[in-house]
């Protein structure tokens, strides 16, 4: 697995940038957040969510197109969302022709319908940018280099 140092001030503290998903928010603005959709039973809790429903849209495989990716881009939104009445996406709002509600998961996603993590933060604002988004948090989680929990070998 490839590390990426993003704290210079630590150098025992590094980021891991090769899995993650973007969640879209209700107010507009994104976060992205380490995650390797390999463990998609726990990618709804981050929306407040029991399961997840698809929205396959042209707009968003558009902008896979335009960008040169193998994969498709998928929203995931709450299964539940409209009975939850939860408020409208502005961004879900812009790319489907029906409401979107709650917060939107995006991930990539293979011509078999596989779900696949994004692995590139460059590729994530470039989407970010398509979709007019400008207000975008980084939350990643800090992995210790020196207790060895995360060591491969240990």
């Amino acid at each position: 697995m490839e590390e990426n140092k993003l704290n210079e001030e630590d150098d025992d503290i590094y980021y891991y940038d090769d899995k993650y998903v973007v969640i879209i928010k209700t107010d507009g603005s994104a976060e992205i957040i380490d995650f390797d959709v390999e463990y998609w039973d726990e990618l709804p809790q981050y929306i407040d969510a029991r399961r997840l429903d698809a929205v396959r849209v042209m707009p968003l495989y558009d902008i896979a197109e335009k960008l040169g990716l193998d994969d498709h881009i998928t929203g995931w939104v709450d299964d539940r969302g409209l009975l939850k009445n939860l408020d409208e996406n502005p961004v879900g709002c812009k790319i489907y022709p029906g409401p979107i509600v709650g917060d939107m998961i995006l991930t990539l996603e293979d011509d078999e319908y596989k779900p696949r993590s994004f692995n590139d933060l460059d590729t994530i604002y470039d989407v970010l940018d398509k979709l007019d988004v400008t207000e975008i948090e980084e939350n990643f989680e800090e992995y210790d280099e020196e207790d060895g929990k995360y060591d491969a070998w240990s």
